[in-house]
């Protein structure tokens, strides 16, 4: 009853998380025998509304990126739309992780703060290609980066943790610090 009552309302990440906490709670709470059976057992995952989710052109991605001036906000661009790495995987991006013609993500970052070593699946940790086309644009920002060392980040920001303090250390740039 719950999730259909989720399921009215909210998408489906969100209708999905909540069935496999409940599942996952129920399968621990039998294991350490609180409960005899697991009524999450059989739990089907309900139908969710279809989210509509805003796309942009092709005509309205080449205007903003020809719109793009700074290098680092160009290259920083240009492998978040062309690669298709996850946000957090694109601001945890270190230059270790740059072999020329692909990308190999190493490490996250969330919330200002980088995850060393952390991917979201072990498929996240497969090769990312680099279109031909945003190579020369890579390489600008890695001629023109002050930091170019294997560990530092590629697109590094000054600014505050996660806990708010600030910082003069370079710390991953998040979403809306960009945006």
């Amino acid at each position: 009853m719950v999730l259909n009552n989720l399921a009215e309302n909210f998408s489906e990440s969100i209708v999905k998380h909540a069935f496999v906490n409940a599942r996952s709670i129920m399968r621990l709470a039998q294991k350490l025998k609180f409960i005899e059976e697991n009524p999450a057992e059989d739990m089907r995952m309900p139908d969710t509304k279809p989210v509509d989710r805003p796309t942009m052109s092709a005509e309205l991605i080449i205007k903003l990126v020809d719109a793009i001036e700074d290098p680092h906000d160009l290259c920083l661009m240009s492998i978040a739309l062309f690669c298709a790495t996850r946000t957090s995987e694109t601001f945890g991006l270190q230059w270790k992780s740059y072999a020329g013609d692909r990308l190999i993500i190493h490490s996250t970052a969330y919330e200002g703060e980088l995850y060393e070593g952390r991917v979201k699946t072990e498929a996240s940790r497969d090769s990312v290609p680099i279109p031909e086309d945003i190579r020369p644009i890579v390489e600008a920002w890695r001629n023109l980066c002050p930091d170019t060392s294997p560990a530092a980040l590629m697109f590094p920001t000054h600014g505050r943790t996660r806990a708010g303090a600030r910082t003069s250390r370079n710390v991953p740039r998040q979403a809306k610090n960009f945006i």
